[in-house]
């Protein structure tokens, strides 16, 4: 009897045509990269309806020709020829590197510098910076948008810290970074802040990484612990992860009678051929296609039992895929509060495909957008990203996590107490922050892992 199943037929076709064309092409590895890339994208692809069916030959660049087939509104699929680096820097984060995450703005009198946002407790650059440093030159260079992308190298490089005061600009001193293989853990600081009869837990969480899962537990554990009666999650930097890890997060905020796999967190919406075959599934077989269909909630032993049954998150355009998955999954079942700037618009989630059944090639790995998510609400398609209750915006200096003067945190904390204190009229300057992608660097990552024993090529 024939074993059936569903994504692993486009497995198995996948890798029929690739062997055929192989033999027709005379095997060039770059004919047979095109080939894998033309029939996963044509398989699994969301938007496969939407873009010409590409022909794989053995003179295009795979890069480019992948890039030939995403949908124009597509930002967010990818390609890579090194799957073992990008997995340890993406996926997994435990790479080389130097550990701090920046970002870039001009200063008053027109300098371009970066600014830490936050640095990785045990990398190098927690050794010598701080949140809100600011660094004028790399390498005795001054920083300009062509230049910068050398923050996000490898090896030892120099940095010239400097100070603002009003407009005015002074030079300080310079520290040495040689990077090193870090584990990037994304759960970077917490603490509990009691205020009269609240005790308010805070957590800064900089990505869904499920290689970090244990020491995500064990915070929610210990806020469970301390009997905390309100969260406020700064997911600010979060530019997404894995679902299954959202799923965590969520399962733990949610009022306790949720948090279990009756209640969906969100549905799947694959391509037309693919969503057809799942809802069949789930007809026939739905304890197989149940991941496929939707992600619920699970039962959990950190469970916090918010007894207001809300939660406060904090936001900016880098808060993006998983981090607004949290959100928009959360609304339909308890308050969701959000404090700061629009997020960064993504709603949909990718898997990993390599041809891995084929040595010469099998580096190779692209990462297309297979479904968008769904709320119980029908919520989705929020190109524009999701909007705050409570507008912030971000400006120099950063002060340090936790203190409860940062901005961002005082109004969360303001709203859990009702404070009625006036804020203050005094604001500080605005910040022009400069856009400029880090290489490796990429926002809206939301990768879904299908059960072990599904059918789906290996991701």
């Amino acid at each position: 009897m024939t074993k059936f199943h569903p994504f692993l037929l486009g497995a198995c076709l996948l890798a029929s045509l690739v062997s055929c064309e192989k033999e027709k092409s005379g095997g060039s590895d770059r004919f047979r990269v095109n080939a894998f890339i033309s029939a996963t994208m044509s398989d699994f692809y969301l938007w496969n309806d939407q873009v010409a069916a590409g022909r794989p030959d053995g003179s295009t660049d795979p890069v480019a020709f992948f890039n030939s087939l995403l949908y124009t509104g597509d930002a967010w699929s990818y390609i890579t020829a090194d799957k073992e680096a990008f997995m340890e820097e993406e996926i997994t984060q435990t790479g080389e590197s130097f550990g701090y995450d920046l970002a870039f703005a001009e200063l008053g009198d027109g300098t371009l510098a970066a600014v830490v946002r936050y640095a990785y407790p045990g990398s190098p650059a927690a050794a010598v910076l701080e949140r809100g440093d600011l660094i004028l030159k790399r390498d005795g260079q001054a920083i300009t948008r062509e230049n910068a992308e050398g923050f996000f190298g490898k090896g030892t490089t120099r940095l010239t810290l400097g100070t603002l005061a009003g407009t005015t600009v002074t030079t300080g001193e310079t520290v040495t970074l040689t990077s090193k293989r870090v584990d990037r853990d994304p759960a970077i600081f917490h603490t509990v802040i009691n205020r009269g009869a609240r005790k308010i837990g805070y957590l800064v969480y900089t990505g869904f990484v499920s290689n970090f899962r244990q020491s995500l537990i064990d915070i929610l554990a210990g806020f469970k612990g301390s009997g905390i009666t309100d969260l406020v999650l700064d997911l600010r930097y979060n530019p997404g992860g894995e679902v299954e890890m959202a799923r965590l997060l969520c399962s733990a905020i949610v009022p306790e009678h949720f948090a279990n796999t009756d209640n969906v967190l969100v549905t799947h919406r694959w391509n037309a051929a693919r969503q057809a075959e799942i809802e069949e599934g789930m007809r026939v077989r739905p304890a197989y296609y149940k991941d496929y269909y939707a992600t619920t909630f699970q039962e959990v032993t950190c469970n916090l039992a918010l007894p207001a049954e809300r939660v406060f998150v904090l936001t900016t355009p880098s808060s993006a895929s998983a981090s607004e998955l949290l959100i928009v999954g959360l609304e339909p079942y308890m308050e969701v509060i959000q404090i700061g700037g629009a997020t960064h618009g993504k709603y949909t989630a990718m898997y990993t495909f390599s041809p891995e059944d084929d040595p010469a090639i099998a580096n190779w790995m692209i990462l297309p957008v297979v479904f968008k998510y769904v709320n119980k609400n029908g919520r989705t398609d929020f190109k524009d990203g999701l909007t705050p209750a409570h507008e912030l915006t971000e400006s120099l200096p950063l002060l340090p996590f936790g203190d409860e003067a940062e901005p961002f945190l005082a109004k969360a904390l303001s709203l859990i107490t009702n404070d009625e204190t006036p804020e203050s009229t005094e604001s500080a300057p605005t910040t022009r922050w400069i856009s400029i992608p880090a290489k490796g660097a990429h926002d809206g990552f939301l990768l879904h892992r299908p059960p072990a024993d599904g059918g789906m090529p290996r991701h």
